[in-house]
């Protein structure tokens, strides 16, 4: 669930403001800068916060609602949770998350010069180079199977 709903956030603020979210798009594709980056700016808050505060509303459990603000966060390890699962959910869901900026999966086209923090969600998840580069691998290799189905 987390995976799928980490960004939620993007979707209240494309419902709200779409010529706010374009600019938003736009600008990433343009500059290269980190999403959250770009939403502050333009929105004063980041599609993390709105989307944690979303599951909060709706009653999603705690470790969701943290995974979804924290995502991009690599310092969440650092964080006091009470569950210590917490900082390996969301560390998981920034990886991944990434993986698909990187190889531009949702996007209009890969953005491998965009600094997502990867080096440290690979320490704090104990995840090898060699490691970060067969799962890489194999998820592009899947990726393109898989669009070229549909």
């Amino acid at each position: 669930m987390a995976g799928l709903l980490h960004d939620i956030g993007k979707v209240v603020i494309n419902n709200n403001s779409p010529k706010k979210f374009g600019e938003i798009i736009k600008k990433i594709e343009e500059t290269s800068l980190r999403s959250i980056n770009v939403e502050e700016e333009v929105l004063g808050f980041k599609h993390t916060e709105a989307g944690y505060l979303l599951g909060k509303k709706w009653g999603f459990p705690d470790a969701l609602c943290e995974a979804i603000l924290n995502h991009h966060s690599p310092d969440t390890q650092n964080f006091e949770y009470p569950e210590p699962y917490y900082a390996a959910l969301a560390g998981t869901i920034a990886l991944s998350d990434a993986i698909c900026v990187r190889l531009g999966v949702g996007y209009m086209k890969p953005m491998p010069e965009i600094n997502l923090g990867v080096e440290k969600w690979i320490k704090n998840l104990g995840i090898s180079e060699t490691r970060l580069e067969e799962i890489v691998g194999t998820f592009k290799e899947r990726y393109i199977i898989e669009k070229m189905t549909y």
